[in-house]
């Protein structure tokens, strides 16, 4: 699903339309729903149909909705309900506009309960207007801009497939960041360890520069990673920076939305065997499978250091500004799975945990940087 902002005045011609805020599903509900054409002169799709509850924090209705729905309102009594975000054979599912508007504070864009002109949030005190979507670090890595706001990190309750320590879900809000678009490559870390006499990682061959420059490096522990971050003039990200830099704001199950993994999504459920770099795909791959703000690989390839210590039930007491985890622990953090894993566990809510001066196969990194005042 795609939404489009149109700041200042409802341009000419287009009809604007009051939102419900406070719509509560008791099921049953007849609402209308508003299709956009694929095609230039096809009209646009106007259906009816039925809701029939909610899972999560989604509607869900039945009725003649189309592909073409997505991204269309969803109408009860004139008032716009939800925003069709999926269409399966004889249902869909819908983001009520609460989470729509949670949602879109995170891009800096306030939605008016009555049909006017789109405004932009205050930026946080010192921060300017405009921020570049993407930047260059100092080891030349091209990052991406997550902007400051708020999102649900961690498992609804009715998601079968979550574990104890991603609940409860909650809303938390961050300070703008970037993040590498990219995992870090055999190649840049090469560069690093060479120039700072730096040990080379484990599972490291002649070979590797020659035939693997562009995959994920792996064989890294937490020091490795959070030195090679300070190095390029970055850190690790917490644990709640690389979720949302993964999912966004709209509590999508994976990177690329709730579609169940496959193989042009991710490198994923490759077995056991690692074969000196050869089961890694190259970093960017899967086009397909970027996060909503263009970060690639954060659903497979290699696990990925983020700078939190573990602790399994810290979401009960996280805090609700920018949480970087427990003070001390024995684990750090890993998220995103690997090549090796199976569908749960490349789930951007998957949380993974080990002892810190572990190097794997499966073990890589990515790093974040503030935005700068």
């Amino acid at each position: 699903m795609a939404v489009l902002v149109v700041p200042g005045d409802v341009p000419r011609g287009l009809t604007a339309l009051p939102v419900d805020s406070e719509f509560e599903s008791h099921g049953g509900e007849e609402v209308t729903v508003i299709g956009f054409p694929r095609v230039p002169a096809v009209p646009w799709a106007v259906t009816s149909g039925t809701v029939t509850g909610q899972e999560g924090e989604y509607l869900v209705f039945s009725g003649a909705a189309s592909e073409g729905n997505s991204g269309g309102p969803i109408l009860l009594n004139g008032k716009v309900i939800g925003v069709v975000t999926e269409v399966l054979a004889q249902h869909g599912y819908a983001v009520p506009i609460p989470i729509l508007r949670l949602a879109l504070r995170g891009w800096g864009v306030s939605l008016e309960a009555t049909p006017k002109a789109a405004r932009r949030l205050p930026e946080e005190k010192g921060e300017k207007e405009q921020r570049p979507r993407q930047i260059t670090g100092k080891d030349g890595a091209p990052m991406v801009l997550i902007p400051a706001g708020e999102f649900i990190i961690g498992s609804r309750d009715d998601d079968k497939s979550a574990d104890n320590d991603e609940r409860p879900a909650h809303s938390v809000y961050l300070d703008g960041f970037y993040i590498d678009q990219y995992e870090v490559t055999t190649s840049r870390y090469g560069e690093f360890f060479q120039e700072t006499n730096r040990p080379a990682p484990a599972f490291w061959s002649e070979q590797v520069l020659k035939q693997h420059g562009r995959k994920p490096v792996v064989g890294v522990h937490w020091n490795d990673a959070a030195a090679y971050c300070s190095w390029a003039g970055k850190r690790l990200p917490t644990e709640a920076e690389w979720e949302k830099a993964a999912r966004g704001t709209d509590q999508r199950l994976y990177p690329w939305g709730n579609t169940v993994p496959n193989q042009q999504l991710a490198n994923y459920n490759r077995g056991f065997e690692f074969k000196n770099y050869e089961v890694l795909t190259d970093v960017g791959s899967f086009e397909g499978g970027k996060s909503p703000y263009g970060a690639y690989d954060m659903a497979g390839n290699v696990w990925e250091w983020t700078a939190d210590w573990y602790d399994e039930s810290y979401y009960r007491t996280s805090p609700e500004r920018n949480p970087k985890g427990p003070s001390s622990g024995e684990y750090r953090v890993l998220r995103g799975g690997s090549w090796g894993n199976e569908s749960d566990s490349v789930r951007s809510a998957h949380r993974n945990w080990l002892t810190p001066s572990k190097r794997y196969v499966n073990i890589g990194f990515r790093c974040a940087r503030d935005v700068p005042k």
